[in-house]
């Protein structure tokens, strides 16, 4: 039987790592407010250190040209698969659909201000 090479060993173990904490760790789905009435969306396990990544340019280049102004909707509970798949869904809508999720009893935000 021939040795595994250290290398290998350590990609497979990295890439264990990384599954079994995209299954346990919990990630959120989210919308930010911009300042020309734009819905970005987005997912996260920490959407307030990423909305202030974004307020610091870091990260998604949309904000670039879109101020964000405040994170407006949150879904919880989500594993990184779910959440990404949410966030497909959610990027199909139009804005008037948004805009309605924003202000359902969908969303999980501790201080809603419905928006129009």
């Amino acid at each position: 039987m021939m040795p595994v090479p250290v290398n290998t060993f350590q990609k497979n173990k990295t890439l264990t790592t990384f599954l079994m904490t995209s299954l346990t760790t919990k990630w959120c789905v989210y919308m930010i407010l911009c300042s020309d009435d734009s819905l970005y969306t987005g997912i996260s396990n920490d959407v307030n250190r990423r909305f202030l990544q974004h307020q610091q340019n870091k990260g998604a280049k949309y904000f670039r040209s879109h101020a964000p102004v405040k994170i407006v909707y949150i879904e919880n509970e989500h594993t990184r698969v779910t959440a990404s798949q949410r966030e497909y869904k959610i990027k199909q809508l139009t804005h008037t659909q948004k805009l309605s999720l924003v202000n359902s009893q969908q969303n999980q935000i501790e201080t809603k201000s419905e928006i129009n």
